[in-house]
């Protein structure tokens, strides 16, 4: 037994780490000769995790501290990556053994019909927990049919996976389950090697509704609006329950596509009669009126309850380890459709957000597709299609947390009071997102800099006046932290910095920690399709990853935006990415930017973005006064054999880019078309 913690601590120190790379590949190989379902995905991790370790092997510039501390970080992702690596062939072995079992269990055997007509959800949450208590391989079969569920756990659950370890969850094309209540419809909690299959999720009543403007006082700023057949009005619920107003999002007429994230702000409604409402907006958003090449009659409008309490996602995956989702297809959502946070591992394939088929229905949610926060490692998306939900199609972060109050030099209280078996839904930063031997980086916001480098030795729960909030025992001392205590500030407070610094630009601020383990490393999305959405394709804040052979085709906004959002109290900027062989059909490109309130003041976080690879890609679609490129805080990066359109823009702030052989509009581009700044 020695000898194996031995070998185990060599290996995850990195002695033998030459050795399990190569045996990797070899064990790869195979796989992809035998046609595995995960080769691919396996093919894309060993090539992140060798491109991590070429990076690693570049010289420090010593007159650019940062780089010392980013050489330091990237051996320890170096690591992680390379022994999630390990750890998925080792999951591909044991699976393996486990299928010779062949052991099911069926869903009917429980009561359940699937007709739609009965409340199938205790007999589900029967055959989970008996799958659960199985275990060993087991697949749950559910049949083809719509599974209708009328009732949901204390948490808003409709139907609730926790604790399940090797099991197969497998539904048939034409399985489609149906959420009546304003909650989570598939929610995966704390699993280990499971797979979903097969599987269709949709709501009644939907959290959206639909129709069409039929007149525009645009003074006035209010519509009439006529209910598309087969509709809720917005008199019955879930509308009905909503006090502070709607969301309504404005589509194309010819195409359908969202034409804007910022419609028609509902604050209240008539009803006039025969399905005509009139939708009165808020006029101090509206400094001249309503905008009537956008809002006019005849063009579509739907309207979300995004707002609605607990702004519960369709699907959430939390804390899982090793889990598949095959075919896992949503129809509807009251906020986020999949909402991923502190997985490792994760995989998507042939996975969607879009109207469902054979409907008139014009969107999704009014809420991003993939909301993916403080992920471990992953997601991995292939095959998967997010459209016309209005926010963004995928959006990849993770969250600083404040420091709020100070026991020693080793033991620190962070702000992160969100935890699973609360009953709200606040935004707040998670706690699962935190474990022992996580990275954690120290910065302070006054100054930009990094005053600590550490690991997680013990957590534990802290009362800070009252605030349920996590201790933290680090591994070393740091005597020069400033807390939320220290500052006279003995509340949480919202981080909406980009507000804050504007109200007080003097004003201190505490140091915030970055958990450098729960960065997305090793993301990928491969032949995907996002697109006809209100914001972005997809913005990334994440690390070492990979876009490739995707379609992003009529985002309102950009294509990729890599950036850092004061907003959200995002931490750590985009890092080592490749983004190759991509159509990018869009309002816009490629843009990199990190948020700055103004001269001293800083972000959570290095202050550039670095190691992108652009190369390969297609851009179309921007030559109306839009933009190819707009680069902000980039360093180190590459840019070759991509067909631009619309104007390409190099900001000053940007460092030691490369730009060959590109064209734009079909013509050769040299260097300085992207003048003045290149």
């Amino acid at each position: 037994l020695r000898k194996v913690l031995c070998l185990r601590r060599k290996f995850a120190s990195g002695v033998y780490m030459m050795h399990t790379r190569e045996t990797a590949e070899k064990r790869i190989r195979q796989l992809n000769e035998d046609q595995h379902p995960l080769g691919q995905y396996l093919v894309d991790q060993l090539r992140i995790v060798d491109r991590a370790k070429s990076y690693l092997d570049t010289p420090i510039r010593p007159e650019e501290p940062l780089d010392i501390i980013e050489k330091t970080i990237l051996a320890s992702e170096h690591r992680s990556l390379l022994q999630t690596l390990i750890d998925e062939l080792g999951r591909i072995d044991r699976n393996e053994a486990l299928s010779k079992s062949k052991q099911e269990i069926c869903v009917t055997e429980f009561g359940a019909r699937g007709d739609g007509a009965v409340d199938d959800g205790p007999a589900l949450r029967k055959a989970i927990a008996a799958a659960k208590a199985a275990g060993n391989g087991v697949t749950l079969r559910i049949p083809k049919g719509t599974y209708r569920i009328e009732q949901m756990d204390s948490s808003r659950n409709h139907l609730l996976f926790a604790g399940l370890r090797d099991v197969v969850i497998a539904g048939e094309p034409g399985t489609t389950i149906v959420g009546t209540g304003v909650g989570t419809l598939l929610r995966v909690e704390n699993c280990h090697n499971i797979t979903f299959k097969n599987l269709a999720l949709d709501y009644d009543p939907l959290p959206f509704t639909q129709g069409v403007i039929t007149e525009v006082y645009a003074d006035e700023c209010a519509v009439d609006w006529r209910l598309d057949s087969g509709f809720a009005p917005l008199t019955a619920e879930p509308f009905a329950s909503k006090k502070d107003g709607f969301g309504g999002k404005i589509l194309d007429i010819e195409t359908g596509r969202v034409l804007s994230h910022h419609g028609l702000e509902i604050v209240s409604f008539v009803e006039l009669g025969n399905g005509l409402f009139r939708l009165e907006g808020d006029p101090a958003q509206y400094d001249n009126g309503l905008d009537e090449k956008l809002i006019k009659v005849g063009t579509p409008l739907a309207v979300h309850t995004r707002g609605i309490e607990g702004r519960p996602p369709a699907v959430w995956v939390a804390s899982c380890k090793h889990i598949d989702l095959y075919n896992i297809n949503l129809y509807a959502s009251y906020a986020h459709s999949y909402l991923l946070n502190d997985n490792e591992a994760i995989k998507l394939f042939n996975c969607s957000v879009e109207p469902r088929p054979g409907t008139n229905r014009l969107t999704v949610s009014n809420a991003d597709g993939f909301h993916c926060r403080s992920n471990r490692q992953g997601p991995y998306f292939s095959g998967c299609k997010a459209w016309r939900n209005c926010d963004d199609t995928s959006n990849l972060y993770s969250r600083a947390v404040s420091v709020d109050h100070i026991l020693d030099d080793t033991h620190f209280v962070l702000d992160a009071r969100f935890r699973p078996e609360d009953k709200t839904r606040e935004w707040q930063p998670d706690i699962r997102a935190f474990r022992e031997g996580d990275l954690l980086a120290f910065i302070d916001p006054n100054t930009g800099n990094m005053d600590g480098l550490v690991t997680i030795r013990k957590m534990s729960d802290y009362d800070w006046h009252g605030h349920r909030m996590l201790m933290v025992e680090v591994s070393e001392s740091l005597p020069s932290i400033k807390s939320q205590e220290d500052l006279g500030k003995p509340f949480p407070v919202p981080k909406n910095f980009e507000y804050l610094y504007k109200e007080d630009p003097s004003e201190v601020f505490e140091h915030f920690v970055v958990n450098l383990s729960t960065k997305s490393d090793g993301f990928v999305m491969r032949d995907c399709t996002f697109g006809e959405n209100s914001v972005n394709g997809t913005k990334l804040k994440a690390s070492h990853g990979i876009i490739e052979n995707c379609e992003f085709l009529r985002h309102a906004g950009e294509a990729i935006t890599f950036c850092m959002r004061l907003t959200w109290q995002e931490a750590f900027a985009a890092r080592y990415i490749d983004v190759c062989n991509n159509l990018f059909d869009s309002h816009a490109g490629i843009d990199s930017t990190i948020d700055y309130p103004g001269p001293g003041r800083f972000h959570y976080g290095p202050s550039y973005m670095t190691g992108i690879r652009v190369t390969g890609n297609t851009f179309k679609g921007m030559e109306q006064g839009s933009f190819g490129l707009s680069l902000h805080n980039l360093r180190d990066s590459e840019f070759s054999d991509n067909e631009f359109s619309g104007s390409l823009t190099i900001f000053d702030d940007c460092q030691r880019l490369q730009f060959r052989g590109n064209t734009r509009n079909g013509e050769p581009l040299a260097a300085p078309d992207i003048a003045p700044l290149f």
